[in-house]
């Protein structure tokens, strides 16, 4: 073998070692701070915020405590789900009229548009 076939396989070694360490070190870091993102959006929750749950439903925080929140989905329906069901929270567009949704706040966009 010469220097440059053994030089090589060295640097193929390396680049796969960094492929195997490197990229679930990442994933996981960012797995983390997802997590993180989504406990602050929890914390941070109070009655009146409109909220978006994990299945698309749209609605206003009416009352939570711990683990639950009950959230008024229509008039006079009032729903109870666990904060870990609450995917985002709903900012009202500019005009103020309530009835236009901006965008979604949730760790999950938040997350991939500071990775793309």
């Amino acid at each position: 073998m010469t220097v440059w076939q053994i030089a090589l396989i060295v640097l193929l070694a390396i680049v796969c070692a960094l492929y195997l360490v490197a990229i679930p070190l990442a994933k996981r870091s960012a797995m983390r701070k997802q997590a993180k993102m989504v406990d602050q959006m929890h914390a941070n929750l109070k009655p009146g915020d409109q909220i978006v749950l994990i299945d698309g439903i749209v609605g206003k925080i009416k009352h939570l405590n711990q683990e639950d929140v009950q959230v008024e989905i229509a008039a006079n329906t009032v729903i109870t789900v666990k904060r870990m069901g609450i995917a985002g929270v709903v900012k009202e567009a500019a005009t103020g009229d309530g009835n236009e949704l901006d965008h979604v706040h949730s760790a999950v966009e938040s997350t991939a548009a500071s990775h793309g």
